[in-house]
């Protein structure tokens, strides 16, 4: 570690590292948390604090940031956060990763939490658990640019050969991209509507 900060933040976006830096400055120290079955570049640390544990974490290419309030048997993020406290359904995507580092860090500059319900969080991060994955940013990029690259050149391929089989795959190829695509705004329906059952009930 350099100055208190993990060495694996190096690379973490310039917010990420600013948070892991006010938590040491406010005398908090990180520490790195055990992961079930991490992968490559995957990292998380934790750090406690007046608030609850506050962690950070990489996994592919996505950081975030989320807290473990006192009492509270999950760590969440600032959309779960802010879902139970303005009582909107939870969103598709956890917001950008500024926002998240925003929220803690007002958080870690009040000498306590606000109040908050600890049913509502824990179940809109089950919830969060259960959605499938909403890529943004660079990662959503990364994904769209490989996979249209590779649709279009089977279909190229499929053209200048004449070969039926491969024009089939791209076809494929294209209507599964767009479900995997279009996952999570089903998940984000179907959620709106169980709350909406829930709140008639």
């Amino acid at each position: 570690m350099t100055t208190g900060v993990p060495d694996g933040l190096t690379r973490a976006p310039e917010p990420v590292r600013r948070l892991a830096r006010a938590v040491v400055e406010r005398g908090y120290a990180w520490y790195p948390v055990e992961m079930t079955s991490p992968g490559w570049g995957d990292r998380l640390y934790g750090a406690r604090t007046h608030i609850g544990e506050v962690r950070i974490w990489s996994h592919r290419l996505s950081w975030g940031v989320t807290l473990g309030a006192p009492g509270m048997p999950v760590f969440v993020d600032a959309g779960v956060w802010q879902a139970c406290r303005t009582g909107e359904v939870l969103g598709m995507a956890r917001p950008p990763i500024a926002e998240q580092v925003a929220w803690l860090e007002e958080l870690l500059a009040s000498p306590s939490l606000p109040p908050y319900e600890v049913e509502c969080l824990t179940r809109l991060e089950r919830e969060r658990r259960e959605q499938p994955p909403a890529y943004t940013g660079l990662p959503l990029a990364i994904i769209l640019i490989t996979s249209i690259s590779l649709i279009v050149a089977m279909a190229w391929a499929s053209l200048a050969l004449d070969m039926v089989g491969l024009r089939v795959m791209a076809a494929g190829a294209f209507a599964a991209l767009l479900g995997w695509l279009l996952r999570p705004v089903a998940a984000h329906r179907a959620a709106r509507r169980a709350r909406q059952r829930r709140e008639e009930g």
